[in-house]
């Protein structure tokens, strides 16, 4: 069973940041054939302008397509 992972904005930050744990995190979701997804709510505050990173929105949209991560509606939170 592929469990995908779910990167919040905090994930989305180490990477800007060019986190090496985090980027070793990520290749290796990658060579494990994981999914990764990122909740639509991330996506839509970087569309607004929600900075919440050190680059701008449109930064965190192109990391996102360039890395083929689909964006996923948040459908229940704990």
């Amino acid at each position: 069973m592929n469990i995908p992972y779910l990167y919040d904005a905090g994930a989305l930050i180490a990477i800007d940041n060019n986190d090496r744990r985090m980027w070793a995190r990520h290749s290796l979701a990658l060579e494990d054939g994981r999914s990764i997804r990122v909740p639509s709510v991330v996506v839509m505050a970087a569309g607004l302008g929600a900075v919440i990173w050190t680059s701008g929105p449109s930064d965190v949209r192109t990391l996102i397509d360039a890395q083929g991560v689909k964006r996923s509606p948040v459908v229940r939170t704990v």
